[in-house]
């Protein structure tokens, strides 16, 4: 998802951010579900002898509980690109900036490299003096061409 913004005039930013199909509240609920289903079941097996259903329907709900994490926490992911007067600025981290890079904005370039493969992504860089780096690794193909395109209008204003 792209959200573009003008902070002054002259100045522009994008925000990156993945897709993401579901809160944290309605993840919360979906393992409340499968948890309460998955129990229920185990308990019955147990209680009719067959005991060691219940170790593997723990640990099927830790490894569950896992994946939905981790999926969540990937979902905050954010890259923030910021053009102004002189300086390209490129921020990237989960819930607030891990990383940053700056070029000059009369050097920068963005490059969208097409897929070695047929069915793998484009690669999406901006860069300059050797330097680059990947944007929007997690923005479908039409989100990046069209990012591409924005970017590339926006340095040459």
């Amino acid at each position: 998802m792209i959200s573009k913004f003008e902070t002054t005039p002259g100045s522009l930013r994008f925000v990156l951010r993945p897709n993401c199909s579901a809160s944290w509240r309605e993840i919360k609920l979906f393992f409340a579900a499968i948890a309460t289903v998955s129990l229920t079941v185990a308990i019955a097996f147990a209680a009719i002898g067959f005991w060691p259903v219940l170790p593997f329907a723990g640990a099927e709900l830790i490894f569950l509980w896992y994946c939905l994490w981790y999926s969540a926490s990937r979902s905050r992911e954010t890259e923030i690109v910021e053009i102004d007067d002189e300086t390209v600025a490129v921020e990237r981290g989960r819930g607030r900036p891990e990383h940053r890079w700056r070029f000059q904005r009369a050097w920068a370039r963005i490059r969208l490299e097409c897929p070695a493969a047929r069915l793998h992504p484009s690669r999406l860089t901006i860069g300059s003096h050797g330097r680059s780096v990947r944007l929007g690794a997690f923005l479908t193909e039409d989100e990046r061409l069209c990012l591409a395109s924005d970017l590339r209008t926006a340095l040459t204003r």
